[in-house]
């Protein structure tokens, strides 16, 4: 019996003092965009390609950077909830932002929600080109410019 009485006490004690600390907070999901940068000729995957995160909302100045490390890849994180343009370049290739189809339109936007972890924001940069060369007229000669 005394057994049991002192298992009860130590029991009530425990609750008691348990019940009087203060619980620690539980930590918030990180947020996180993830994705892949890839070369659009061959699929091979593109190692430090700088990736860009813009606001949809208020264009301006990038708000995260990162880059890709070998197998092309890159990760975002601790993303505050809002709407995105994810954009990528890299030396000799066009930057493109993700679900860009032309030259000078935007991409698709991407949602971030408090503590989501958004995956596959892939995107496959395309070369860039340079023409060279000089204008001439018919006789050969310079145009001036």
């Amino acid at each position: 019996m005394k057994t049991a009485m002192l298992s009860a006490t130590a029991f009530c004690l425990t609750a008691t003092l348990a019940a009087g600390q203060p619980q620690a907070p539980v930590p918030e999901k990180q947020t996180h965009i993830r994705g892949r940068i890839v070369s659009a000729e061959n699929g091979q995957p593109l190692a430090r390609a700088r990736v860009t995160l813009l606001s949809a909302v208020t264009p301006g100045r990038p708000l995260m950077t990162t880059s890709t490390n070998s197998q092309g890849n890159y990760d975002l994180r601790d993303v505050p909830p809002g709407s995105y343009f994810v954009a990528a370049t890299r030396s000799g290739y066009l930057e493109l932002q993700y679900g860009q189809r032309r030259a000078r339109e935007r991409g698709l936007s991407v949602e971030v929600k408090q503590g989501e972890s958004i995956g596959r924001i892939d995107i496959a940069l395309a070369r860039g080109g340079v023409v060279a060369g000089r204008v001439v007229d018919e006789t050969a000669s310079r145009t001036p410019a």
